[in-house]
C-alpha cells in the first residue's frame, strides 16, 4: 500500500467540519488495511498516526454527506497544513509549556506549544508544525538560545 496516497486522521477535523471523537467513532466500523492503517513508529501502539486509504476516503464521504468537491477540498488543504512554519519568539508565557511566537506566514502572535520553554529566548528562531490547528514546535534547544 501507498501511504502517500493516505490522507492523516489527524488533519481531517479541521478540513471537514466533524469532531475527531465522530470520526474515530466511525473507524471502529471499518476494517483495518483496508479503509484505514496505522503509520508504524517506535511509540507504543496506541499512539501510532491513522492514515485514510482512497477506499476510506469514500466511505467517509457517503457516511458525513461530503460532495466530491469537498473531498478535493479535504486533499488541498491536509497538503497546505503540512507546509513548515518558523515562528520568532516574542514572549515566554508564564506557563512552562507555552511561548508566544509571531509566526512567518501568518499575521499576528500565536501561543505555541512546547516541552519546556527554559531554553528559549525572546527573538530566536523556531521551527513549527500545525497540529489541529495549534502550533507546536517541532525542535527545542539544549542550551539556553542555542541549538
Amino acid at each position: 500500500m501507498d501511504l502517500n496516497t493516505c490522507t492523516s486522521e489527524s488533519s481531517l477535523p479541521d478540513v471537514i467540519g466533524v469532531a475527531r471523537a465522530e470520526i474515530v467513532k466511525f473507524r471502529k466500523g471499518c476494517k483495518e488495511g483496508e479503509d484505514w492503517v496505522y503509520l508504524p513508529s517506535r511509540r507504543v501502539k496506541s499512539t501510532w498516526k491513522v492514515l485514510w486509504t482512497p477506499a476510506g476516503m469514500l466511505k467517509l464521504k457517503a457516511h458525513f454527506n461530503l460532495a466530491d468537491e469537498e473531498l478535493k477540498e479535504v486533499a488541498e488543504k491536509v497538503l497546505f497544513q503540512e507546509q513548515e512554519y518558523e515562528g520568532t519568539v516574542v514572549m515566554k508565557a508564564r506557563n512552562p509549556r507555552m511561548l508566544i511566537c509571531k509566526v512567518n506566514r501568518e499575521s499576528g502572535e500565536y501561543k505555541v506549544l512546547v516541552k519546556d520553554n527554559k531554553n528559549f529566548t525572546v527573538g530566536m528562531k523556531v521551527p513549527l508544525r500545525k497540529d489541529a490547528g495549534i502550533f507546536v514546535a517541532k525542535r527545542h534547544p539544549r542550551f539556553g538560545g542555542k541549538w
